[in-house]
């Protein structure tokens, strides 16, 4: 791999450049302050990102945010050029082929808004990039916390020569699956402990299923016997309701006379109320009133009965007699008119039917009988007329008396509403005012006696409909089953003395007794849901009994594969560093032999990435003894040693930033003639602020891509 060009339109303090890269040696010169790490952090954020301290830092000096787009083209080692595009202000990353252009972006994995491109086709992440390829000032050192990463890609690639195939972390997934598996016995998030309560708790389960069973069918058969209790309770209950409606009889007997005769009773008193209405001329007459008029009604007789002895005595009793005479002279003579008349019609009517045929003399006889008929209809009316003046002659009173008194009768009439003028009227309109006056206040009286009567009936029917509960009663049954009452009042000690409020009290006591049971029915049946909602049948219980026990075997056996497998795992591992660490120090010994002329013999390196140099004169010795020169030269053996190694994938590129400072001349020859060499075989990038680089490169004249950044 090796990268291609930078189109950087603001990171930092670097706005609108664009640098090139050269396939060999590239040399990137600028004094301190110039924008060297800025570029360096550059490429490392275009291929991985930034973190929020670096986004932070390198904000553009002069805009307070990133350039829209910034660009990075980069070439594999297959020839294909990709362009990858970044947007730092939204945190958006694009990868394209250059030729065709194409979005390729889809096909790269994406963790936390990252796109993983650059792990995917060198097999690096930015750990193992900033730990390996990118050797910076006072960095040659890898980082004890970066080396275990480097360790691991070594494993793997040394054994299969693929840094992919990771087998810490399988062992650490197989230690993982085992840490979940567990003992059995602690941890209650292991799977063996969770199998084992599981399997504890259905075979409790199973117990307490059976028991279920049991408790289930002692409810069912106290329900059972309290129900035939209940039953029971109810019967008698029913029974003495029947003793207690035969008892009713003769007190529902005279309830039902006492509810017709008070029938009868509404009846009479709506037939008064309309009589009553006859009489309503006389509603607002007082018994003050009949006194009165009955007074002046008397006073009227009285005067009538005066006049008339006084007719009968003294001075009238000639007079009296005389009128009498002539009286009984005037009845003779009309006896004698009568006589004549009626001797007279019958000759006429004799006469008529002899002479029969002849009818001149009939039609004279027709014309005859009304002409004699009235002579004798006169002269009868004129002698009855005379009677009758003769006898009121005889019996007329004293007017006077008889006109006053009968003023003041006519007048008292008239202020209870009766007028008349004719006095001859009076004695029927008092009598029959005082006849009108005695109906109404004896209707009166029969309505008062009426309601006197319906209203102690109605109390009477009110305390037996409450005492005896015989409200609702609509008939009474004639049916009576002598020996079956009989019966009954022998069962409970019941006798006739025995009232029907001491047979309610035994039909209450039932009825508590009843409510009880039923109260622990209601008890026993919520018992027996709850049991039901809750069982489990004990068949069932079993089968996950089963069930558990294949699983709980099958993790026993599954633990059992996993320490196998990790005892082949560690003897794998312990067969690979003893590979790796050889190839490790043949290529750091080699690079070390070359950058210090042979000095030092070998390099050994622990599977910690610990050093130790076998020096030929003195024996071992560990870096710290040496000078900081060695140091340098020690780790960036290793640096280049472990980059070689893990750009099996992809030869990737050196980027060496200021990693010569502490070299005499001699070292800073012979390790530019080392890079010198390299860049033939992989893209070499160096950061500088000196010209002795430049100068050791002209001196052996090798070629180099020089770029200059203005401060």
């Amino acid at each position: 791999m090796k990268i291609d060009k930078l189109t950087i339109n603001g990171f930092g303090k670097i706005e609108n450049k664009e640098i090139t890269f050269t396939e060999g040696l590239n040399i990137i010169y600028g004094e301190n302050e110039s924008g060297k790490s800025t570029i360096q952090t550059y490429i490392t954020a275009m291929l991985y990102g930034l973190d929020k301290k670096q986004a932070s830092k390198y904000l553009p000096w002069n805009k307070g945010e990133y350039g829209a787009i910034n660009t990075l083209q980069y070439t594999l080692d297959n020839g294909k050029t990709y362009i990858v595009e970044k947007n730092l202000n939204r945190k958006t990353t694009s990868i394209y082929t250059k030729q065709p252009y194409q979005d390729i972006t889809p096909l790269f994995s994406i963790n936390k808004k990252n796109v993983l491109f650059m792990e995917e086709q060198t097999g690096l992440n930015q750990t193992v990039f900033e730990s390996s390829v990118l050797i910076k000032q006072k960095e040659i050192e890898v980082e004890q916390k970066n080396r275990k990463d480097i360790i691991e890609r070594l494993l793997r690639l040394s054994k299969y020569g693929d840094e992919n195939i990771d087998y810490t972390k399988a062992i650490e997934n197989l230690n993982k699956l085992n840490n979940e598996i567990g003992e059995g016995n602690t941890g209650k998030h292991k799977k063996l402990i969770q199998i084992n309560q599981q399997i504890a708790e259905l075979e409790t389960d199973k117990e307490n299923a059976y028991k279920n069973i049991d408790t289930m069918r002692e409810i069912d058969q106290c329900i059972k016997e309290l129900n035939k209790n209940k039953q029971k309770i109810e019967g008698e209950i029913q029974e003495l309701n029947y003793i207690k409606e035969i008892k009713k009889r003769p007190i529902l007997n005279h309830y039902k006379e006492l509810s017709d005769k008070l029938i009868q009773c509404k009846e009479n008193r709506e037939k008064l109320n309309e009589q009553l209405k006859l009489y309503t001329q006389v509603n607002t007459i007082t018994e003050q009133d009949i006194a009165i008029i009955d007074k002046a009604f008397n006073n009227v007789l009285q005067n009538s009965y005066q006049a008339e002895d006084n007719d009968r005595s003294g001075e009238h009793t000639i007079k009296n007699q005389i009128i009498k005479e002539r009286i009984e002279q005037l009845r003779k003579s009309l006896f004698r008119n009568r006589f004549i008349s009626g001797v007279l019609t019958g000759a006429i009517s004799i006469a008529g039917f002899i002479l029969g045929q002849q009818k001149p003399y009939w039609y004279s006889l027709l014309l005859t009988i009304p002409v004699i008929g009235l002579i004798t209809y006169n002269n009868i009316k004129h002698t009855k007329s005379k009677i009758a003046t003769l006898k009121e002659r005889n019996h007329r009173p004293k007017q006077s008396n008889i006109e006053q008194s009968s003023l003041l009768l006519r007048q008292k009439l008239e202020t209870i509403g009766i007028k008349s003028d004719d006095n001859a009227m009076l004695p029927v309109l008092v009598h029959e005012l005082k006849q009108s006056w005695d109906t109404r206040k004896d209707i009166t009286k029969q309505i008062l006696d009426t309601e006197k009567e319906i209203a102690i009936i109605s109390e009477n029917l009110r305390i037996s409909s409450g005492v005896m509960d015989i409200g609702n009663e609509k008939e009474i049954k004639n049916d009576i089953d002598e020996k079956k009452y009989q019966k009954l009042m022998q069962k409970y000690n019941i006798n006739e003395a025995k009232n029907i409020a001491q047979i309610e009290e035994m039909i209450e006591d039932k009825k508590e007794k009843l409510k009880e049971i039923e109260i622990n029915i209601s008890s026993e049946n919520k018992e027996l849901e709850i049991l039901s909602i809750q069982y489990s049948h004990p068949g069932d219980i079993e089968e996950k009994i089963e069930v558990a026990l294949q699983e709980k075997t099958k993790l026993e056996r599954t633990k059992e594969s996993i320490n196998i497998a990790k005892s082949y795992l560690d003897e794998s591992l312990r067969d690979i560093e003893r590979n790796y660490i050889p190839s490790l120090n043949r290529q750091m010994s080699d690079v070390l032999n070359n950058i210090t002329s042979s000095k030092y013999g070998e390099v050994d390196t622990s599977s910690e990435l610990d050093i130790v140099i076998r020096d030929l004169n003195n024996g071992t010795l560990s870096p710290e003894s040496l000078s900081s020169g060695t140091i340098d030269q020690i780790y960036f053996s290793l640096r280049l040693a472990v980059s070689s190694l893990l750009s099996q994938k992809e030869q990737l590129p050196i980027i060496i930033d200021e990693a010569f400072a502490q070299y005499d001349d001699t070292r800073l020859r012979n390790v530019m003639n080392y890079i010198a060499d390299l860049s033939i075989q992989r893209q070499v990038i160096l950061f500088t602020c000196q010209n002795r680089e430049i100068e050791q490169l002209e001196k052996i004249n090798s070629a180099y891509n020089k770029i200059i950044l203005e401060g």
